[in-house]
């Protein structure tokens, strides 16, 4: 018996669980009962079974114990689904029921070797939900802690299994759920979190973009999907972090998470249902506002003031001015902290997972007969050409060096690089894409736009701290020569632009 765990976890504060409880009740769902659960981690002392991606456990459910064994399947934005093998404990490993060869030869060959690593202690309580036909939801509430040696951790999670239906019937109760209760996504299991523990490591980390190899024989829908949740497991990742930690990259790295969204949705927007597409827009835009101010405080401390206060390390109102820009760089993150701490991120972030998994679906009819005959690559090479016209159109325009034109042209690049990234393995081009002149015109561009968005943040300094205002202004005297420089018309001399939007083909 080989059984797939369909589940997706939520990250709960414990102050939120009466409502979570008033919620069930009203869903209509069943109390099914509370267990207290202590469970014991094995591995070998060289944790062999980590580095192979298998958990496994003993776990005591009052006078029973079960031996469970895991191995890490697809675990996306908090949903996951894993093989898990369940069987009862007598005293000694048994590994015979293990319906994965390679994980039954590695377990018998480290059986004898397997040692205690970690315990989990916590008291659960079970609801079970049917809110549609044909799909019936197990709601797992678990509090209590983690135990590596002499360190612990709390645990206070929410696990919703799929005992039937499909996943998107799962996404769909939990929208309901976050619309009601402040949850994010998380996608850390209690084993990865003990181990972390045991190691005396940090889980949480900013999470980057990661490559989604395609298949060219993929359907394009099903292509959108793949990217889309490596996009969602980037943002959810991310907005996790940002809740707990003040490190400044998981801002930035949510805010890509959330472009590359969007930049996925306008790549295979033409193959999408239009619906589809509007709450995809929709629901991208409004997580895009959370890291916002954060960031743009972040940037203006370390890619304006700091260079300019490096040239003048003993200037008093350099040093100054810094402090002050970091005061409200805090305040904007403690700000975002609370905003992931209410319902509205949350529901948000799962209502996008639940619209991709509607779209992952098989459709009983095609939405339009295009998305049904359409193949990738040609596709792919299709809107990456049309992307290349636009980046070319927008490289004309800008040629009069108007703030507005030159951040057309940096989305526009911007939005040509996502593509290309998503589907440049599939594509080529006869002409050659000159990529290094791109990043480094985008980094340009960026540098540029930095400046714009940095001078409503100035005045508002200005306005508050006059004090503060030959600092400013010796802050702006840095930077007017790389402001001209950006601004005069060379920069986007020596590129064919026409080229990017000419000759793209599906590789052979």
């Amino acid at each position: 018996m080989n059984p797939l765990e369909v589940e997706l976890k939520l990250a709960i504060a414990a102050g939120s669980i009466p409502a979570l409880r008033a919620f069930l009740a009203a869903a209509p769902a069943r109390r099914a009962g509370s267990a207290t659960l202590h469970n014991t981690y094995f591995d070998t002392p060289g944790l062999h079974l980590l580095h192979r991606r298998v958990g496994m456990r003993v776990r005591k459910h009052g006078r029973r114990l079960l031996q469970t064994v895991k191995c890490t399947g697809v675990v996306t934005a908090g949903l996951s689904s894993r093989n898990e093998w369940e069987q009862p404990f007598r005293g000694a490993f048994d590994f015979s029921a293990i319906g994965e060869p390679a994980i039954r030869r590695l377990l018998e060959r480290r059986g004898e070797s397997l040692v205690p690593v970690f315990t989990t202690h916590f008291r659960r309580e079970t609801w079970i939900a049917r809110p549609e036909a044909g799909c019936e939801i197990e709601v797992a509430i678990d509090r209590g802690e983690i135990v590596a040696g002499e360190r612990s951790e709390p645990i206070t999670e929410i696990e919703l299994e799929l005992r039937e239906g499909s996943p998107a019937c799962l996404l769909a109760f939990a929208c309901r759920l976050a619309e009601a209760v402040a949850v994010l996504p998380d996608d850390r299991s209690k084993a990865e979190r003990g181990y972390a523990l045991f190691e005396q490591r940090t889980l949480t980390q900013p999470r980057r973009a990661l490559a989604v190899a395609l298949d060219a024989s993929a359907a394009p829908r099903d292509a959108f999907c793949r990217i889309a949740w490596e996009c969602l497991d980037q943002i959810a990742a991310n907005m996790r972090g940002a809740s707990e930690a003040d490190d400044p990259e998981f801002a930035h790295q949510l805010r890509v998470g959330v472009r590359r969204l969007r930049s996925a949705v306008r790549l295979f927007g033409p193959l999408l249902p239009p619906q589809a597409v509007d709450s995809l827009r929709a629901g991208s835009h409004a997580l895009a506002r959370l890291p916002a101010a954060t960031r743009e405080w972040d940037v203006l401390l370390h890619d304006i003031v700091e260079p300019a206060a490096a040239q003048a390390p003993a200037h008093a109102g350099i040093a100054a001015l810094a402090a002050s820009v970091e005061v409200r760089r805090d305040a904007a993150r403690t700000a975002l902290q609370e905003a992931l701490r209410g319902t509205a991120p949350g529901a948000t972030l799962v209502g996008l997972m639940a619209r991709v998994a509607a779209l992952a679906e098989p459709a009983p009819d095609p939405v339009e007969p295009d998305a049904a005959q359409a193949q990738l690559a040609p596709f792919a090479a299709m809107r990456i050409a049309r992307f290349g016209r636009r980046v070319a159109r927008r490289a004309s325009e800008a040629r009069d060096s108007d703030p507005a034109h030159l951040h057309a042209l940096r989305l526009a690049i911007k939005r040509l690089r996502y593509a290309l990234e998503f589907v440049g393995d599939l594509v080529r081009n006869r002409h050659g894409v000159p990529m290094r002149r791109l990043v480094a015109l985008q980094g340009s561009l960026g540098l540029l736009n930095d400046l714009h968005a940095a001078a409503p943040l100035v005045e508002s300094l200005a306005h508050d701290e006059p004090q503060l205002v030959p600092a400013i202004a010796l802050i702006g005297g840095h930077h007017l020569a790389a402001w001209h420089a950006l601004c005069d018309g060379r920069l986007l001399r020596g590129t064919d632009w026409k080229r990017l939007g000419r000759g793209w083909r599906a590789r052979p």
